[in-house]
């Protein structure tokens, strides 16, 4: 189908840009509305040549076998990375990882990677942010992680101003990487919980923490709208497909293709640095 798009500015550009991820030929009469809406389902910017850098930060039951399976998965689809993040401790409704299980898990990855070649698991969790704004675990076993995502769980009717100040001491915490889907919302079940989501990106970007759009389609959250606002600030974005089974990583899809509606390119995009690049962005973050 051949689709003219006549506008300019924002609108006129995710226009176009949907209507040529959807496979249209679109033809746009701004120079601007054509750099966004000439992208094509193998051709936008986070597309090609990136896809084989693409992270999943995959959160699993933590036993061996489903991590080899995650592991296969991904490197069908062509990655060369996963990283594996269970829940943590506090996490007990979720099967939170206890310390000593936490050990076992990452001397099996360990193992893995020791008989693999090009490819790695990389080693993380998903991290409870507790209610005065700790992360969960001592020290000493967050600095045993890849990378560390820090997310809420619990406690979601505190006030706005009494949960933004909650996660922003957790982003104090030079062990934490990644701040994971930043409002808690479930689309049509549950609303996001009340935050200022503009002091978070900016105390993002001042502390050089990274945001998830988490990509499963139940929550897509960080929303497309604020990923333009973290773009502007300098603040990057892990495309994470919260997946929990091998088809739960297709989800990565859906959150490139959120990604780009909210104008992302791919040096945007944390996961679209090779493993050594996302130990070193959450190294960077230790020592800062």
């Amino acid at each position: 189908m051949q689709v003219t798009v006549i506008g300019t500015g924002y609108v006129g550009s995710v226009t176009g840009a949907c209507l040529a991820y959807l496979g249209h030929h679109v033809t746009c009469v701004d120079t601007d509305v054509a750099k966004i809406a000439k992208w094509k389902l193998g051709q936008s910017p986070i597309y090609e040549p990136y896809l084989d850098e693409l992270i999943a930060l995959a959160g699993t039951i933590g036993s061996i076998q489903f991590t080899t399976e995650l592991a296969d998965a991904a490197r069908e689809r062509g990655w060369s990375y996963i990283g594996i993040s269970d829940h943590s401790e506090s996490a007990f409704y979720a099967g939170g990882m206890k310390p000593d299980k936490l050990a076992r898990q990452q001397d099996e990855i360990d193992e893995v990677n020791s008989r693999t070649t090009g490819f790695q698991i990389l080693k993380g969790i998903e991290a409870d942010i507790l209610a005065d704004g700790r992360i969960d675990y001592p020290d000493e076993i967050l600095d045993t992680f890849d990378y560390v995502i820090g997310s809420i769980h619990s406690r979601f009717n505190m006030g706005g101003a009494a949960m933004t100040e909650r996660v922003l001491k957790a982003m104090d915490d030079p062990r934490l990487t990644i701040l994971g889907h930043p409002t808690g919302r479930l689309l049509l079940t549950r609303a996001p919980y009340e935050i200022d989501l503009e002091a978070v990106i900016e105390k993002a970007a001042d502390n050089r923490v990274a945001i998830e759009l988490n990509a499963d389609p139940h929550r897509l959250d960080l929303d497309w709208r604020y990923c333009r606002t973290a773009r502007e600030l300098g603040v990057k974005i892990e495309i994470g497909p919260d997946a929990h089974s091998e088809n739960g990583l297709d989800n990565t899809w859906i959150g490139v293709g959120m990604a780009r509606k909210g104008w992302l390119e791919a040096t945007d995009v944390l996961n679209t640095r090779d493993a050594d690049g996302i130990i070193a962005f959450a190294r960077a973050r230790k020592s800062a």
